[in-house]
């Protein structure tokens, strides 16, 4: 019997080694898509919760899987991943504004009161929570532009609280990029030695000196915007206004008669009378800072 003619690889090959041969290529084509597979997975399921990183499944929405045969089946089987990174620019140590959480440390000058160094919380880019402390140093300025609109003995009042430690707490929130709206409340406190020229503007003019306590609660509100550098360096202009709400005024003498003791009450109450009614005034504040 003739013997049918083989052409191709199988040739020089036996029925017997050909099919050995298909199984092998057959196999190993399983094998590398087993090994692809779990590549694959492991891949996915080390870089899937980390942030930035997306997995693709290909653009089929069906849970069931489409024709092996498709272009759809192959994006379905082979997903990729790709990195967005969460802003670019061309300095590397900018970072995100997308932080949850930003602590700015600010400085400047607020008038009428004076310096003071602010701490800020940015929580989620628009909530924010002020503290500042600082001293009053313009409480000469103040009186001089009150004497304009109040009595004298109004007027010189500002001058007790000259120096006095001023703390501010605050909440605000940003409205847009940049501006914001704060307000909250101060407390300004001084302890200071009452000389006879204002004690005379009081009425009082039998006593040559007072020890005298001043504390002062007012509410206040400001209209800012933060001008940011590079994502660090802050500029940040404001105008406000500042109201006293709670007036408290001591003056003492242990040295001097009961009538004159009385004296010096009813002139710490006519103080207190004087910061409570002619404690409003507009605030200007030009501060500096750093974002972290």
């Amino acid at each position: 019997m003739t013997q049918p003619h083989v052409s191709g690889p199988f040739a020089s090959r036996s029925p017997s080694s050909s099919t050995r041969y298909v199984l092998a290529l057959v196999i190993g084509a399983q094998l590398g898509a087993l090994s692809v597979t779990a590549r694959v997975q492991a891949q996915s399921s080390t870089t899937s919760a980390q942030p930035g990183l997306t997995l693709f499944r290909g653009s089929g929405t069906s849970p069931y899987r489409p024709d092996p045969h498709s272009a759809e089946w192959i994006a379905w089987e082979r997903p990729r991943i790709e990195l967005y990174p969460e802003r670019e620019s061309p300095y590397p140590f900018v970072r995100s504004d997308r932080d949850p959480v930003r602590l700015e440390v600010m400085g400047g000058v607020n008038a009428p009161l004076g310096i003071e160094l602010t701490l800020r919380l940015a929580i989620l880019q628009h909530l924010l929570l002020t503290a500042s402390a600082g001293v009053v140093t313009f409480g000469g300025a103040a009186r001089d532009v009150a004497a304009g609109y109040v009595s004298a003995e109004a007027a010189d009042s500002a001058l007790l609280v000259d120096g006095a430690l001023v703390l501010r707490v605050g909440l605000g929130v940003r409205i847009v990029e940049g501006l914001e709206i704060v307000g909250g409340y101060a407390s300004l406190h001084r302890e200071l030695t009452v000389r006879s020229d204002f004690l005379s503007l009081l009425g009082v003019t039998s006593v040559t000196s007072a020890e005298g306590r001043v504390t002062l609660g007012a509410v206040w509100a400001e209209l800012g915007y933060t001008f940011t550098i590079l994502d660090h360096f802050l500029a940040r202009p404001a105008i406000g206004v500042m109201h006293v709400v709670d007036a408290s005024a001591t003056l003492t003498n242990t040295s001097v008669s009961d009538n004159e003791a009385a004296t010096l009450v009813r002139a710490a109450t006519t103080v207190e009378t004087y910061s409570e009614q002619y404690g409003t005034s507009p605030t200007l504040s030009v501060t500096l800072g750093y974002r972290f």
